[in-house]
């Protein structure tokens, strides 16, 4: 392993609020599944209480935009705007971070302290062409 990371985009459906969405995978791991665990730590009965939110928006944003905030989970309850997960993204040469991750509605002084979640970089090549792939798929 290099020390990069690789992004993979799953075609999900289509969902009355997002449109056309994608699961995230980070090095095969769905990255629901950690955001789920790392949340634990703070409150078990709604961590990961997120569904996929990458979107035609956020492929759009992510493609042209830096650095960009981006909201790669939303709530899973039927109303995006209620829940979500944020992230940071920023681009240096060959490399795209994921970084600075926050849900707005949860804060450090209620002990949601993110932090400690793993910074993702990855070749700036490949995600541009994971992301150019996932936008292909909605023109289909």
């Amino acid at each position: 392993m290099d020390g990069f990371n690789r992004l993979a985009l799953r075609y999900m459906g289509c969902n009355h609020q997002l449109g056309d969405y994608f699961s995230v995978m980070v090095d095969d791991v769905p990255l629901l599944g950690t955001v789920s665990a790392f949340e634990s730590g703070f409150e078990s009965k709604i961590a990961g209480a997120y569904m996929d939110g990458i979107n035609a928006e956020f492929l759009q944003k992510a493609l042209f935009s830096d650095p960009v905030s981006l909201t790669p989970f939303v709530c899973n309850c039927g109303d995006i705007d209620c829940w979500q997960l944020h992230l940071t993204q920023t681009c240096i040469g060959d490399i795209v971070t994921w970084h600075g991750w926050n849900n707005p509605h949860r804060s450090i002084d209620q002990g949601w302290d993110y932090s400690g979640f793993p910074v993702f970089s990855f070749y700036r090549a490949d995600y541009l062409k994971e992301i150019g792939t996932a936008l292909e798929q909605l023109q289909r």
